[in-house]
C-alpha cells in the first residue's frame, strides 16, 4: 500500500518561484552586481547605450544571455552564470581584453528592464 503525502503537510525543501525557474541569472544578476564589474565610466556609458536603444537584441537560452549591441560597429555579448558567479564576454577590444565593458553593462541592463520580478 502506497501512501500519498498529507497535502497540510509542510514541505522542508524551498520550493523555487517561477522567476528563479525560469532563468538562472535570477540571483546572480542584478544592478549592483553589474555595477560592481564595471568601473564607474564603463557603466555610465552603457547606461546611456540602453537608454539610446543602442541593444539591438537580447536571446536567453538556460545558461546564458546573448545580444548585440550597437556602438561603433555591432559587437557581440554574451552573459553566462559560472558557479555562482557571473561570467562575461564582448568581442569589443576593452571586452576582449576581459574586462567588464559598456556593451555588458547595456546588455545586462536591457535584461533586467525585461525580466519577470520575483513576486
Amino acid at each position: 500500500m502506497n501512501a500519498r503525502p498529507d497535502p497540510t503537510a509542510e514541505d522542508s525543501r524551498e520550493k523555487p518561484t517561477m522567476s528563479t525557474m525560469s532563468t538562472p541569472f535570477a540571483s546572480i544578476l542584478h544592478k549592483e552586481a553589474v555595477k560592481a564589474l564595471a568601473d564607474s565610466r564603463a557603466y555610465a556609458r552603457g547606461q546611456r547605450y540602453f537608454a539610446e536603444g543602442k541593444v539591438k537584441s537580447v536571446t536567453r537560452n538556460k545558461t546564458s544571455l546573448a545580444g548585440v549591441v550597437e556602438g561603433e560597429r555591432s559587437y557581440a555579448v554574451r552573459l553566462w552564470v559560472n558557479e555562482s558567479s557571473l561570467a562575461y564576454s564582448c568581442s569589443c577590444p576593452h571586452g576582449e581584453e576581459g574586462n567588464f565593458c559598456k556593451h555588458c553593462v547595456a546588455l545586462s541592463l536591457a535584461w533586467l528592464a525585461q525580466a519577470p520580478k520575483a513576486e
